[in-house]
């Protein structure tokens, strides 16, 4: 399944359903990876954030970018992405807005 996120943006997300379970009167999710796109970075932008988060000695430029993603984004992570973060996401939050949105 696929779908368009931030048609301005055009983010494309892919969705793969693998196998089944018992059935239930919701979505949920068994599996994922990656963190949550910043809202409003642009992909090129996202690209940038991540490798400021990778540099160990980060410019002016790249400090600003962290500083923006843990304090003013809209979905901002005061945890930031460094340690590998880009790559973490959470299994309960995710199923959790699944149920909140009545999915």
């Amino acid at each position: 399944m696929e779908y368009m996120y931030d048609f301005g943006d055009c983010w494309k997300h892919v969705i793969s359903l693998k196998g089944r379970t018992e059935a239930s009167n919701h979505f949920k999710c068994t599996d994922g990876s990656g963190h949550g796109v910043a809202e409003d970075v642009k992909m090129h932008g996202w690209k940038e954030l991540k490798e400021a988060y990778r540099t160990i000695n980060p410019n002016k430029s790249q400090r600003e970018h962290r500083e923006w993603f843990e304090t003013q984004a809209s979905n901002r992570d005061p945890n930031g992405l460094a340690n590998k973060r880009e790559f973490s996401w959470s299994k309960e939050e995710v199923n959790w807005r699944l149920n909140e949105v009545g999915l």
